[in-house]
């Protein structure tokens, strides 16, 4: 294994800050959430803007096969994992 991760290795590493995220960091998710499920731009289900949320507020990257979640996320400045 290299000493540098690959794109993987960054994405679980990033997962794992998420699942740490506790406290002040939720209810700012929360804010997230509400803001992004609003958006008329996105149009994300409630359950994608959640996770999209989550992930901007922990600073944490994600992987989705879903475009318009990724579009999202490129737009809300949240980094998107290639998965394949």
């Amino acid at each position: 294994m290299s000493a540098r991760p690959n794109q993987f290795e960054q994405f679980l590493i990033s997962f794992e800050k998420l699942r740490s995220v506790a406290g002040e960091p939720k209810r700012l998710a929360s804010f997230y959430a509400e803001r992004i499920v609003r958006d008329p731009s996105t149009k994300l289900a409630a359950a994608d803007a959640l996770h999209l949320a989550s992930a901007k507020s922990a600073g944490a990257a994600m992987a989705t096969l879903d475009i318009r979640l990724a579009e999202a996320a490129a737009a809300y400045g949240v980094a998107v994992v290639e998965m394949g």
